[in-house]
């Protein structure tokens, strides 16, 4: 049965769609696999990166994304199963030996936000409460994970930035939520109440294991990292790693309260690697390597990530 992971975060821009990316290519490549991504979140990120623009808008006008799965098994009463929503080895990175990494995706598409406001407008017409749909959504998800995460080492689910009933039903069936987030002010202020929201949301398999927070795009270790600012006290200006400090921060949260969060000892630090290596498999008319998409030291980082995945879920 495949391993559930659910990437979400409350903010935006913390690197939720390049970890399901890396995440996915890392694992397929170390012979994980089948990898299954499940893009849920409205920008469809992780939706172009994998199968570029043409794929995602064959799968869209042909009626193949998750937002149809649910408004047609939902709204509809269409028997549909979400195995035929799946578009198979989409990806173009190949690996030695292995030949093309083996990824499927369930794409999402610009038109989420709107599907998922219809469908919560339509049920609740019918009398169910926000609860009760959340709790619809998660046993139409459960379900369709259960037969086809028989066929996947790992499912994958990118969310969209915020709670919705999606992203609520996505965290419900993880086995593992993974929450990127940046070392700065503006993430730290809203993670601890974000950690205990999601905690909430939790009712699954999820709240059998606190959830791990991956700092993403820090420059703790970068020269660059370091600015000058002016004391609270003295007046003058001291030298200081803001990114460093905050992710102290988050690592004595996570001490204080080891049952509430997780931290990941391996970091995705801000690199102009990762974005180019997104690129690259938007663009379907290349074929990297995983080597030449991920070259030393990112590709160890995320060997390391990767390996400390397999621990938490033992």
């Amino acid at each position: 049965m495949a391993q559930v992971l659910a990437v979400t975060n409350m903010k935006g821009g913390v690197g939720k769609s390049s970890t399901v990316i890396c995440l996915a290519d890392t694992l397929a490549a170390r012979g994980k696999g089948p990898i299954l991504v499940v893009d849920v979140d409205t920008q469809a990120s992780s939706s172009y990166c994998l199968a570029g623009d043409a794929c995602l808008t064959e799968l869209i006008e042909g009626g193949k994304t998750i937002d149809q799965f649910i408004g047609r098994r939902l709204v509809e009463g269409e028997a549909l199963p979400l195995e035929h929503f799946v578009r198979r080895q989409v990806s173009n990175t190949t690996v030695a030996r292995k030949g093309v990494l083996d990824i499927s995706l369930v794409a999402s598409s610009t038109n989420l936000r709107l599907s998922e406001r219809n469908v919560l407008h339509q049920l609740t017409q019918r009398g169910l409460s926000m609860t009760g749909i959340e709790e619809c959504l998660t046993k139409l998800l459960g379900n369709e994970l259960a037969s086809v995460g028989r066929e996947f080492g790992y499912i994958i689910f990118d969310c969209a930035p915020g709670i919705s009933p999606l992203t609520t039903a996505a965290i419900s069936c993880a086995n593992l939520v993974v929450v990127p987030t940046i070392p700065d002010f503006i993430s730290f202020l809203g993670l601890d109440a974000f950690l205990h929201s999601v905690r909430r949301d939790m009712t699954n398999r999820a709240a059998h294991r606190p959830p791990q927070v991956l700092i993403t795009r820090s420059v703790a270790r970068a020269r660059h990292g370091w600015a000058s600012l002016w004391s609270a006290t003295g007046g003058r200006r001291v030298r200081t790693n803001t990114h460093k400090e905050f992710e102290e921060r988050i690592r004595e949260l996570a001490r204080a309260h080891p049952s509430e969060m997780g931290v990941f000892r391996t970091t995705l630090d801000e690199t102009p690697v990762v974005p180019v290596a997104m690129a690259m498999g938007a663009l379907p008319e290349h074929s990297p390597t995983y080597q030449q998409k991920y070259p030393s030291p990112l590709n160890r980082v995320l060997e390391r990530l990767t390996t400390e995945i397999e621990e938490v879920l033992q």
